[in-house]
């Protein structure tokens, strides 16, 4: 199956802004459409968080200074997609609107000026924790769709591994 080939790359959303996210919220809404209702907010979460992730890694691939730093933004970016890609069954899926909220912590990881290295990564060990709350919540419940159960599995996997990885480069960065 596709999603499962495209889940096995999982190391790997286009460039979008904010701005960008609010006008495909109804797209947005119809990739959701179909899915069992635990599914659904697997994904609908699953993709919220990641679109933050997103984002902020786009942020950190210009104004990152330590090289270990942009490395792991661009890996970043190429799983989200890929998650985006896998989760929506879609080439070139709309980005997950973001709340309020998180466009605050976009915003303020944006104006971090000389300490965005240090801002990035706490931004992303944040949402990865997220992320792992996610995965393992929809795990918990023994979900019956065995395709998203097995991506839940492989981007928990994932996730620890850019925990670990988050937590070196928080040495590196300080």
């Amino acid at each position: 199956m596709n999603r499962r080939i495209a889940v096995s790359n999982l190391s790997g959303i286009a460039a979008t802004s904010l701005l960008a996210a609010l006008p495909v919220s109804a797209a947005f809404a119809q990739t959701m459409s179909g899915s069992p209702a635990g599914s659904a907010d697997y994904v609908h979460k699953t993709l919220m968080i990641g679109a933050l992730s997103k984002m902020g890694s786009q942020l950190a691939l210009t104004n990152a200074t330590h090289p270990k730093v942009r490395e792991f933004a661009q890996f970043e970016v190429d799983e989200q997609t890929t998650v985006a890609q896998v989760l929506t069954n879609l080439q070139a899926p709309p980005p997950a609107p973001l709340s309020p909220m998180a466009q605050d912590k976009l915003s303020q990881l944006h104006a971090a000026g000389s300490t965005f290295d240090a801002s990035y990564i706490q931004f992303e060990l944040d949402g990865h924790q997220k992320l792992l709350q996610v995965q393992e919540s929809y795990l918990q419940d023994d979900p019956s769709d065995l395709d998203r159960r097995h991506i839940a599995m492989l981007a928990r996997s994932v996730i620890k591994m850019h925990l670990t990885m988050l937590s070196d480069l928080q040495r590196l960065a300080t």
